[in-house]
């Protein structure tokens, strides 16, 4: 197994901005998305998270893929995910 990442250009880019926001004060954006709490209703799970700036979306812009769901019999099932916005519930 090789740990060190290929792309050594966006890790470098993503330790520079937690060096420039929590050494220097510097307000930017440096984590990704972080969970923040979860809402279930119906058979839909609601989701939030904070630190995003910017929006969340699929890297390619399509639907999100890779999303599964477990009861508490904790047999996983694929699931469909969507990104709804603060301003979509207004």
């Amino acid at each position: 197994m090789d740990i060190h990442p290929k792309n050594k250009q966006d890790v470098g880019k993503r330790l520079a901005f937690i060096a420039l926001a929590k050494n220097y004060g510097i307000k930017i954006p440096y984590t990704g998305p972080i969970y923040q709490s979860q809402k279930i209703a119906g058979n839909a799970i609601e989701l939030t998270f904070k630190a995003t700036e910017g929006g969340l979306k699929a890297s390619d812009g399509g639907e999100l893929k890779g999303f599964a769901i477990a009861g508490s019999d904790q047999k996983f099932h694929w699931a469909k995910a969507v990104v709804k916005r603060e301003s979509d519930y207004c």
